[in-house]
């Protein structure tokens, strides 16, 4: 029989008692990045990213950006600002300072450009007529 686990909860238990759990310091530290990566990533909308940042705190949330690779940077930033052309040539430093501004409300998402939606010329409707051959049309057998 498996045993659920509520992992949240343990975890606020292991950092309550940092003392008697200081040998696993450095795994905690690992694995708590890489949770909140995880969370970044699952949901790359501008809104969940800054309620990340609110619950780990302005400090803890730019060490973690600022240990995310530059790849992860650029595939993040791909998806929460689509149109920010800028963007695609920008340097990773560029980046990074971006999505630091975007998540500090300093930056804005580029909106789509707004355009017309294109009109297809209307398709010309096939005539339907019978030609002259059809009309000589003679029965074969006997008459």
């Amino acid at each position: 029989m498996a045993v659920s686990l509520n992992g949240l909860n343990v975890l606020g238990k292991i950092s309550g008692n940092s003392k008697v759990f200081s040998d696993i310091k450095p795994d905690a530290d690992k694995q708590a990045r890489s949770l909140v990566v995880k969370q970044i990533k699952a949901k790359p909308e501008l809104d969940s990213v800054r309620a990340v940042k609110k619950a780990v705190g302005p400090s803890a949330f730019d060490s973690i950006i600022d240990g995310m690779s530059d790849a992860e940077i650029r595939t993040l930033l791909n998806k929460m600002d689509p149109h920010n052309k800028e963007l695609r040539q920008a340097r990773p430093a560029a980046r990074r300072d971006h999505l630091r501004a975007l998540t500090a409300g300093r930056a804005k998402i580029v909106q789509p450009p707004e355009t017309e939606p294109k009109k297809r010329p209307a398709k010309p409707k096939p005539r339907r007529t019978l030609d002259l051959e059809s009309m000589k049309a003679k029965a074969k057998g006997k008459r």
